[in-house]
């Protein structure tokens, strides 16, 4: 089962007018609380082990803390790693 929990439209940078959906869903390894991201016809799948990283990721970036901000020199490994 699956079902969108939130929809978001994009930032208008010179006439982009994506939207992107998120859909909950169960399935596979720790994908109790999975989450889809989809914008037009793509979409990226992510655990929830993923999903937490991200979130943190994100929090690093609001925050501009050293290695997150979009004036800095890029982090060496920016792979996520299970």
């Amino acid at each position: 089962m699956a079902c969108d929990i939130r929809k978001y439209k994009s930032m208008d940078l010179g006439g982009g007018d994506s939207e992107m959906a998120l859909t909950a869903f169960v399935g596979g390894v720790k994908g109790r609380s999975a989450i889809q991201f989809t914008i037009g016809s793509t979409y990226c799948a992510m655990s929830e082990d993923q999903l937490l990283d991200l979130i943190e990721t994100i929090m690093r970036r609001i925050k501009h803390l050293d290695g997150y901000t979009a004036t800095g020199h890029e982090r060496e490994d920016i792979n996520y790693k299970a």
